[in-house]
């Protein structure tokens, strides 16, 4: 009740910005909405959402540019790191000429970037590459060696005794898609008891953001992420069954 507006970026649905419990506004409170998703169901009372924009940080650049606002360093720092993460190191099919000029007028004020990517892609704990080689070990594969999947549940991670931190920044559903022959990657991880994250990368030839909109969640047409609530024997079933109309 203290607070007058409400600024909300990168979230397409309120079920975005806490699944804790339902998210009910107080009447008094303005609410701004700054997203890229093409899934936004335009939940705020005022609503900057353009779906063109390969990343929620390369709006702001417009946006901050158009109010006059000065990019300090430590803004273009934040800027850069935002769209080079939405990207995935710019090489998603949401990257655009528009993305790459602006990219370069951020580097400009902050040239130190080299150092901002080795940040971004060299910094993983010991206990993350245990972590990944646990999953990589779960490898299975659907539809003609299509799409490739991997998983963890909650009592192995609990061995690992890893924090939340070091499980949810996995990239592995980007790693798989590496992988010629693998259009999908998908990394599913039990975060609480019958709890499933879901993380869907592609290498462009299948939405993911369909499946993931299907099924509650959101994101774009190469990364896409969503929850099920059930076991992961379940969850598997679910997710390829709704993956297959997509395929």
């Amino acid at each position: 009740n203290e607070f007058d507006l409400f600024i909300i970026q990168d979230s397409s649905s309120l079920g975005q910005i806490s699944r804790v419990k339902e998210i009910i506004f107080p009447s008094h409170l303005k609410t701004l909405v700054i997203d890229h998703h093409k899934s936004n169901t335009n939940f705020g009372i005022l609503n900057i959402v353009d779906s063109t924009y390969s990343a929620v940080c390369e709006l702001l650049f417009v946006l901050l540019t158009d109010w006059n606002i000065q990019i300090s360093k430590d803004i273009a720092a934040c800027l850069f790191v935002g769209i080079y993460g939405d990207t995935g190191g710019f090489i998603y099919s949401s990257t655009t000429t528009r993305t790459m000029k602006i990219v370069a007028s951020l580097t400009e004020i902050y040239p130190d970037f080299i150092n901002l990517v080795n940040e971004i892609e060299n910094n993983l704990s010991k206990k993350e590459i245990y972590f990944e080689r646990l999953v990589l070990q779960s490898l299975e594969t659907y539809f003609n060696d299509s799409v490739a999947v991997c998983s963890v549940s909650y009592e192995d991670i609990q061995k690992l005794d890893t924090k939340r931190e070091e499980v949810d920044n996995n990239k592995i559903a980007s790693l798989l898609i590496k992988a010629k022959g693998w259009e999908v990657g998908v990394m599913m991880i039990e975060k609480e008891p019958n709890q499933i994250g879901v993380s869907l990368r592609s290498r462009g030839t299948v939405d993911v953001s369909i499946t993931a909109v299907k099924l509650g969640g959101g994101g774009h047409k190469p990364a896409a992420g969503l929850t099920l609530k059930m076991s992961m024997e379940e969850a598997k079933k679910v997710l390829m069954q709704t993956l297959s109309e997509n395929m």
